[in-house]
């Protein structure tokens, strides 16, 4: 019971705008997570990705980011295993990281508080970008 998404960023190190005073909120700051979900930094057509059962779903997307940075999150709903992970360790509430690179455009998920076994397979997310020219 794991959902993945995309949020903004607004540098490398995982920052993100607060929506309403507009200042920067590093990952270690302790309404990161709070502001990193708010509506106005979730990217709404890829949030709330999800399995149903072992296995795989093709999302075909178009999403138009521009110059943007997006970052991925998973959010764990098993009941005693609640969780919200992102990217950045420091912004986890037990500052591991919870996603691995597989490829080039693959990353693996741990969606267990403290890292789990480790073995960063409790879902993949493989991305492939593709240019799409606007008549």
């Amino acid at each position: 019971q794991v959902q993945a998404g995309f949020y903004l960023v607004a540098d490398s190190q995982g920052s993100v705008v607060d929506p309403i005073t507009g200042k920067l909120i590093a990952p270690e700051d302790s309404d990161y997570a709070q502001i990193a979900m708010a509506s106005e930094n979730i990217v709404s057509q890829l949030s709330g990705l999800s399995l149903s059962e072992n296995g795989f779903v093709d999302v075909a997307q178009l999403y138009e980011l521009g110059s943007g940075l997006i970052a991925p999150y998973v959010r764990v709903m098993e009941p005693g295993a609640e969780g919200l992970y992102f990217s950045f360790a420091l912004a986890n509430s037990d500052q591991i990281n919870h996603f691995a690179q597989l490829s080039a455009n693959s990353f693996g998920v741990e969606d267990s508080f403290g890292g789990g076994d480790l073995d960063y397979n409790d879902l993949t997310l493989s991305l492939k970008f593709v240019d799409v020219v606007r008549p």
